[in-house]
């Protein structure tokens, strides 16, 4: 299967993070762009209804996408979609992110589109997977690790 360059970044339009307070499923939102960074984002807890914002850095007048990982560098959130998986943490922003790293995986062969504007990206988001996710012999841990993520969805009620 021949797969387009994706990048992180189209995935943290809306991010499924735990909330600070209750613990309970949030949200974390980027607000309006100013060129190629946010110029806020806000965190929404549909259970208890807290939130907060978070406004541009002073320096560099906004903010970029969070961090990659289970925890959001610079935020202090955590994100919802994670599970142990082969002695590592299995990560995922949103369903969305779910979906393509399933089909990403799950695909026994993994060819790569040169992308018309750029050429081989290699900040490409199939370039940037972790090599344990990415061996064949760890294929089926991760597919289970990424179906308990999106049954983590079906729990909360929300996506």
């Amino acid at each position: 299967m021949k797969f387009d360059s994706t990048y992180r970044g189209e995935f943290t339009g809306d991010i499924a993070v735990r909330c600070p307070k209750c613990q309970s499923h949030g949200r974390l939102f980027p607000g309006p762009e100013r060129g190629n960074v946010f110029a806020s984002y806000r965190m929404v807890c549909g259970a208890c209804g807290h939130n907060r914002e978070w406004l541009p850095d002073a320096k560099t007048g906004g903010l970029s996408c969070p961090g990659t990982g289970p925890d959001l560098r610079g935020f202090g959130l955590s994100l919802w979609f994670q599970t142990p998986c082969h002695g590592e943490i299995l990560w995922a922003y949103n369903l969305a992110h779910i979906d393509f790293l399933e089909t990403f995986i799950g695909a026994f062969l993994r060819e790569r589109r040169r992308d018309e504007k750029t050429g081989w990206a290699n900040s490409s988001l199939q370039s940037r997977l972790p090599p344990w996710m990415l061996k064949a012999g760890n294929r089926t841990d991760v597919l289970a690790g990424l179906q308990r993520l999106r049954e983590m969805s079906a729990e909360s009620g929300r996506p």
